[in-house]
């Protein structure tokens, strides 16, 4: 693009396309309202109540004004941010998701206690709630013959079916009708992440439970476990951002925000891959492949049920069509390393092109709406599909991690771990992204728009 066209660009008042205002003015953030004083401003005339112009020179009688009479603050500071923050639809949002799921808990803790099993006199509800979303729990033994700790990650995606539900219902009807427009979605959403991590976090602190016992020869032994109080924020802030922003945002904030525009962008790109990867490897899987077996992962085939260990899988091998390496106890698969002359190969390979088409895809959508903005959308879409992988990294990690100390002299050390590195993760994704989204850009195959001649 030229300076002349630039120059054009930058005075225009509507886009050529489609008719669209180009500059933002914020009308999601008004209203009209009836003034109080009927007396014309323009003509100081006298009009009766209910008249909506001035009798005598016609002039509108109503005002504008902020929605919910809020003061739009031009500080952009904590004091901006919790002026457009609705501070208790927020915490309602966040407290109704946790009580939702303390419910569900208590009703799973009493199917386990049905049941007989041993664990149930172990834990309670808030153990299962924090395990559904994905708390890391540290377990510790101290005896006579040794002392041992246990930090068990289980980053199961499946679990996170009931938080992300419980949310959404609690958005739906405490939140998402008092968002206007794309900041407050966001600042909205933001509130509670941070308010539903806290939450968790502060009920962590009460999940340090101690066993303690003699046997018949007085040997004492403690068993002990809690949740990890800085990982269950983290996990918490990230799920209920998430789940907020994707249940809050709507296609009219499209033009308040790029930035968050893109972000959403970043995000379908990412389920829409997903969830393609995980009916393929279903439908494989129905036909008998044995690629699970090729991954290392085929001993928990009759461990867990077929929809939790693919919908895990799905996302490994999305990991490695993004470039990532991903780690299985000790041996490592990437999209330049697969040992596998099986069926693993060929999914992998047919699973790359598949990523890297919908890249392909949301580079010439970026194209379509942002044409006018060179190659910063693009980067924008590559930095948060690579942020999107992080967090993918981050709460998909299966680990085991055991040292058991005897007579507190030797170590031995016991370690399973299943992922992916989130930075790594993040890098790779971030360059992959960026090339092809960028390809896609230039090519700019879905804008079929003829420029106008009479510009």
């Amino acid at each position: 693009m030229d300076s002349s066209e630039s120059r054009k660009n930058e005075f225009r008042n509507y886009y050529k396309d489609d008719g669209s205002s180009v500059k933002n003015i914020g009308i999601n953030n008004f209203t009209l309202k009836k003034k109080i004083n009927l007396d014309c401003s323009n003509c100081s005339g006298k009009n009766t109540t209910g008249s909506n112009y001035c009798k005598f020179c016609g002039e509108s009688l109503d005002e504008i004004v902020p929605l919910r009479g809020k003061t739009i603050s031009s500080d952009n500071g904590l004091r901006g941010i919790l002026e457009i923050c609705n501070i208790k639809s927020v915490l309602l949002t966040s407290g109704c998701s946790v009580f939702i799921l303390f419910l569900i808990s208590l009703l799973l803790k009493i199917t386990i206690y049905m049941h007989g099993s041993k664990i149930s006199s172990m834990i309670n509800p808030i153990h299962i709630l924090l395990g559904m979303n994905l708390g890391s729990l540290n377990t510790y033994s101290n005896s006579m013959v040794g002392t041992g700790q246990t930090i068990l990650s289980v980053g199961l995606l499946a679990l996170l079916v009931l938080p992300a539900i419980a949310l959404t219902i609690s958005n739906i009807v405490f939140l998402k009708k008092e968002n206007r427009n794309a900041k407050e979605t966001f600042i909205n959403s933001l509130g509670v992440g941070i308010t539903y991590g806290l939450i968790l976090a502060i009920l962590s602190i009460s999940t340090k439970s101690r066993i303690s016992s003699n046997d018949m020869f007085n040997y004492g032994f403690v068993v002990g476990f809690e949740y990890d109080f800085l990982g269950v924020l983290i996990n918490g802030i990230i799920i209920g951002f998430l789940c907020s922003f994707f249940v809050g945002y709507k296609k009219k904030y499209e033009k308040d925000n790029t930035y968050l525009a893109i972000f959403k962008i970043a995000a379908k790109t990412l389920i829409i891959a997903y969830i393609s990867i995980f009916v393929i490897l279903m439908l494989l899987k129905l036909g008998k492949s044995n690629f699970l077996f090729e991954l290392g992962l085929g001993r928990f085939v009759n461990d867990l049920n077929l929809g939790v260990l693919l919908s895990q899988v799905s996302a490994y091998i999305f990991a490695i069509a993004n470039f990532a390496v991903v780690t299985i106890n000790n041996s490592t698969i990437g999209l330049l390393n697969i040992a596998s002359n099986g069926d693993l190969k060929l999914i992998i390979y047919a699973i790359t092109a598949l990523t890297a088409l919908t890249l392909l895809l949301a580079g010439c959508k970026l194209r379509t709406k942002y044409k006018y903005d060179g190659i910063k959308p693009v980067l924008v879409l590559s930095i948060s599909y690579s942020i999107l992988i992080g967090i993918l990294a981050l709460l998909t990690k299966v680990s085991i991690n055991t040292s058991v100390g005897i007579l507190s002299i030797t170590n031995i050390n016991a370690d399973i771990f299943i992922g992916f590195s989130v930075i790594s993760a993040m890098i790779s994704s971030f360059i992959y992204s960026f090339i092809v989204a960028l390809l896609g850009y230039k090519l700019n195959v879905l804008d079929n728009t003829v420029e106008d001649k009479y510009e």
